[in-house]
């Protein structure tokens, strides 16, 4: 009988308390001089990152975002593992700008946070279709530094 109450403690401990989720919840702001840069075919446009990244425990994933590009609602899932939180690839957002459609496409998004969880490190890559009055597809790139500023 100990051994199944011992063994029953070890099982909830596996369980875990630790959400390393949690961690990356709240809101995050980007450090001055933060940038999105869009390469379309040598062209190169550069987006001050200003406003405020709102990061919530996923439903169906490990983490969420809802990304301020998109003129709709366009939530980013991510994956956590430790410290770091990766999206999934091939996510879409699209929006409307100036006449244009443009759909950026994550190829890798990455979150990494410092040891003490208030900084934390944003990577991002993909593509963006254009369609419009222009047309085509560019490069999207930015890595910058976030402070947390709430849970």
């Amino acid at each position: 009988m100990k051994f199944i109450g011992l063994t029953m403690v070890v099982a909830l401990a596996a369980c875990g308390t630790d959400d390393t989720a949690a961690q990356f919840a709240g809101t995050w702001m980007p450090a001055p001089g933060a940038v999105l840069t869009l390469n379309c075919n040598g062209n190169v446009v550069t987006d001050m990152l200003t406003s405020a990244e709102v990061f919530a425990k996923g439903v169906d994933a490990d983490l969420a975002t809802t990304s301020g590009f998109s003129s709709g609602s366009c939530t980013i899932r991510y994956d956590v593992n430790g410290k770091t939180a990766t999206a999934r690839a091939g996510q879409s957002c699209t929006a409307m700008q100036d006449g244009l459609t443009i759909m950026i496409t994550i190829q890798t998004a990455t979150l990494t946070l410092s040891s003490d969880s208030k900084m934390m490190t944003e990577s991002v890559s993909g593509t963006a279709q254009v369609t419009g009055t222009v047309t085509g597809t560019c490069t999207v790139g930015a890595t910058y530094t976030l402070s947390k500023v709430s849970n």
